[in-house]
């Protein structure tokens, strides 16, 4: 018998690049683990050539010769030469950027090139503060039915928990232009279960609607993986790490004094102890750092993604830092690498947060961010547990939540729909 053949799925994205944005790698992800079960076609506008097996890329290319090119490079050049700034006033009439516009016209324009009745799903993926593919398609609603809208994180800015809210221009046109995608698709896709349930507090979103597809797991950091990134640190070591964004948001001072009180503890064990921060540090947070004792912290600008990964697999604590607030209802891109790496996770940030719910209320290993006392006392342990050698292993059900069998299941089932 003839094997039936692979659903077609069109995915449009901004960027799978792994080593630009945390969006990028977690698109990038979830676009893999769909490979293998389905004909995937990915129109997206990566700023570098790729090559990803089993699909199909399509690379959009910026048109140059329109009025809204014109339009964004002129403002660039004014702010440039004249020092004078009239992008926010534009947004503010019009909801979004002349390069925004123009880059929207551009996928418009390859999309516009095939047909799609030949898709059984189109799936419109977001990346950061970017819902470029969820604007474009808003163009095509005689397509809606087939459509999943894919939400990474809250959109606006004003949408965003406390720390990170504020009112940015064109917020307005903003929020009517979500809520038009709300209303539009088919089904609505969601990383967390919080994230849903914190966008609703915004947006009128049917229940039904909604999925929750959550960061895959599934990347192997032995393809294509660089040798030198052994060298960082000695695996024997008592090596503590957060590979990320240390955002104005995500505070590690208490996390390096915590550290530091560590090593104060166990003098015997001061040079095995270390805190390895990777990837670039808010301006917000240098003057306190240069104050503080970094005897065993070591700081590096951000490296490949593939030499990330290959940190997390050896280190014998993964960090997950998120910001003081009232909750964090995102769930963290490095999430799954962490999950994969079979290191216990030390999670620091609030006690209503996407990741807690996932490793559980029980999780030992959990702090706030300002809570000194509960972050040494979880080192303790873990230090405590290294020096036994004792291993570790999260659970299988939430390696299987994060697997491709279980994304590919629910892709499926949108599918039966029809």
């Amino acid at each position: 018998m003839e094997p039936s053949p692979k659903s077609r799925i069109l995915i449009i994205v901004d960027s799978l690049d792994e080593n630009t944005t945390s969006g990028a790698r977690a698109n990038a992800a979830m676009v893999r683990n769909m490979a293998s079960a389905f004909n995937l076609e990915v129109i997206h506008s990566s700023n570098k050539e790729l090559t990803i097996s089993d699909l199909t890329l399509i690379a959009v290319k910026e048109h140059r010769y329109n009025w809204r090119f014109i339009l964004s490079r002129s403002v660039r050049l004014i702010r440039r030469h004249l020092k004078i700034e009239l992008s926010r006033s534009f947004e503010n009439i019009i909801g979004f950027s002349f390069t925004f516009l123009n880059l929207a016209f551009s996928f418009e324009k390859k999309i516009n090139q095939i047909a799609l009745d030949q898709y059984k799903l189109v799936i419109t993926l977001s990346q950061g503060e970017s819902f470029l593919p969820h604007y474009v398609f808003l163009k095509y609603p005689k397509h809606h039915l087939k459509w999943l809208a894919y939400i990474h994180d809250p959109y606006p800015m004003a949408c965003y928990p406390k720390s990170y809210a504020f009112e940015g221009p064109g917020t307005a046109q903003k929020r009517d232009f979500m809520q038009a995608v709300f209303h539009s698709a088919r089904f609505i896709g969601f990383p967390s279960l919080l994230l849903s349930e914190w966008m609703k507090k915004y947006y009128s979103i049917e229940n039904q609607k909604i999925r929750i597809i959550p960061h895959q797991l599934g990347y192997n950091s032995k393809q294509n993986s660089n040798n030198k990134s052994s060298t960082l640190f000695d695996k024997t070591d008592f090596n503590i790490l957060f590979a990320g964004n240390l955002l104005g948001q995500r505070n590690p001072i208490g996390l390096i004094q915590a550290v530091n009180q560590l090593v104060k503890d166990h003098p015997e064990l001061q040079n095995k102890i270390k805190l390895y921060l990777i990837g670039p540090v808010s301006p917000t947070h240098i003057s306190l750092l240069n104050s503080m004792d970094l005897t065993n912290v070591v700081m590096l600008k951000s490296i490949s993604f593939i030499d990330s990964i290959n940190h997390q697999n050896r280190a014998a604590v993964n960090v997950i830092l998120e910001s003081e607030d009232e909750s964090s209802p995102f769930l963290p891109g490095k999430f799954p690498h962490c999950i994969a790496a079979h290191k216990p996770i030390l999670l620091l940030g609030p006690e209503i947060s996407e990741a807690r719910r996932l490793l559980g209320k029980d999780y030992p290993y959990f702090a706030q961010p300002n809570d000194f006392e509960s972050m040494v006392k979880c080192l303790k342990q873990l230090l405590q547990n290294w020096k036994l050698k004792k291993s570790f292993k999260f659970e299988n059900q939430l390696r299987d939540y994060l697997s491709a069998p279980n994304l590919n299941k629910t892709i499926s089932s949108l599918m039966a729909h029809d």
